[in-house]
């Protein structure tokens, strides 16, 4: 059983392109990915890169207790299968918020749905949202874009990746790209 999946309602090869493609971004190329501290100030753990917040969100969901103090960090950064788990119940926590907060995101077909989840792995679904209701772009601390997740799931899942917004398309539930973001 897999709680994004099926909290989502996405099937095996949707959930293995957004794992792929977030990994990729967040931990590819390091060796032993599970194992790594990074984003800003090293307060970020393993392979997806889960910070305090994010880990809260899933404890939540999992029912278990993930702490951000320094033995419990390393304790996660050790247990890839938790890893897993913490990430999978991540997603689904914004999928959850999303599907109650926007009808823009409740209107997206699931693949949509899942890069848009990209988006909000970076930003938090609230920024995501207003991503979708304005084109309002966020970027983390290192000047990475919500949009290149969103992009690059959209890539992995072969479908165009065209949720960013033009003036005078705020309304639309799939607007088109830019042409300089293309």
């Amino acid at each position: 059983m897999n709680i994004a999946m099926d909290k989502i309602g996405i099937d095996e090869d949707m959930w293995a392109a957004y794992k792929k493609e977030v990994a990729k971004i967040e931990s590819g190329g390091k060796k032993n990915p599970y194992q790594i501290a990074g984003g800003a100030n090293d307060h970020y753990d393993g392979k997806y890169q889960l910070g305090k917040m994010a880990k809260a969100d899933a404890a939540q969901l999992l029912g278990i207790d993930l702490a951000h103090d320094k033995e419990a960090r390393e304790a996660f950064r050790s247990n890839p299968a938790l890893q897993e788990k913490a990430f999978a119940a991540y997603t689904a926590k914004n999928h959850s918020y999303l599907m109650n907060k926007s009808s823009k995101y409740r209107a997206l077909d699931k693949q949509q749905q899942i890069a848009v989840l990209g988006y909000a792995h970076n930003q938090g679904w609230s920024e995501a949202k207003k991503w979708l209701d304005g084109g309002a772009e966020g970027q983390d601390a290192f000047g990475t874009k919500g949009s290149k997740y969103y992009k690059a799931i959209a890539k992995n899942l072969g479908i165009s990746p065209n949720l960013a917004f033009t003036k005078g398309r705020e309304t639309s539930p799939r607007p088109v790209l830019r042409p300089e973001e293309e």
